[in-house]
C-alpha cells in the first residue's frame, strides 16, 4: 500500500473570522468566471450559517491560507436545498426510516 501526503488540511470552520476568508475565496472562485456573482459570495448566506449546515475549509499546510470549501448539509431541519432541484426516489424521498 502506497501512502500520500497532501499539501492541504480540511476542517469546520470554527470562527466568523474562517468563514469570511471561505467567502473570499469562493468571491474570488466564482467570480474569476461570472464577474456578477463576487460582491454576493463575498459574504456568508443563511446556509452558511444554518445549524444544520457544515462549512469546511481546505488549508495550505505551507502557509495556512484558505484554498477551498464545502458545504454539507443534512436533512434534520427539512428538505436539503438540491431536493428544489432532483427529485429523489421514492425510497428516500420521505426521509430515513
Amino acid at each position: 500500500m502506497s501512502v500520500c501526503t497532501l499539501g492541504f488540511t480540511v476542517g469546520p470552520v470554527q470562527t466568523s473570522g474562517e468563514l469570511e476568508e471561505v467567502c473570499q475565496v469562493r468571491a474570488a472562485s466564482y467570480g474569476h468566471h461570472i464577474d456578477s456573482l463576487r460582491d454576493a459570495l463575498a459574504r456568508p448566506d443563511g446556509m452558511d450559517v444554518d445549524p444544520h449546515t457544515t462549512v469546511f475549509v481546505a488549508r495550505d499546510k505551507a502557509s495556512g491560507r484558505a484554498l477551498g470549501s464545502a458545504r454539507v448539509q443534512t436533512s434534520a431541519g427539512g428538505p436539503l436545498l438540491i431536493e428544489r432541484c432532483v427529485a429523489l426516489p421514492d425510497d428516500i424521498a420521505g426521509g430515513v426510516n
